[in-house]
């Protein structure tokens, strides 16, 4: 058996673990480095990045394909505010290093986030 076996296992047993689904949502949340568990409640999500604080990784929210809604994010590391860059086919990005607690919370736009 060659590497084809190891890499046919790659779309069941990695990447499903880089992606946070929100139930009922148009998004899920990218992350391409290690995270601890992963708190949802009603329009909010926060996980702990894992690894060392010099290692730099992205998160990505990104739309399903029907997207539709019109919602506005807010996003924190270790409890501060940050702007967040938008890129193309509708998805957010940022950067976010090791052992940081990253905070994300929506809703439609023209209301209010807490």
């Amino acid at each position: 058996m060659g590497q084809e076996v190891y890499g046919a296992g790659n779309a069941f047993g990695i990447l499903p673990r880089h992606f946070i689904r929100i139930p009922d949502e148009t998004f899920m949340i990218y992350v391409d480095g290690p995270f601890g568990t992963v708190r949802k409640k009603s329009g909010k999500v926060t996980f702990n990045m894992l690894s060392h604080q010099a290692m730099t990784y992205r998160v990505k929210i990104v739309f399903h394909q029907e997207y539709q809604a019109d919602l506005s994010f807010k996003m924190a590391l270790n409890g501060t505010q940050f702007l967040s860059v938008p890129v193309k086919n509708k998805q957010i990005e940022m950067d976010v290093n090791g052992s940081q607690k990253v905070s994300i919370s929506w809703n439609q736009s023209g209301q209010t986030l807490s």
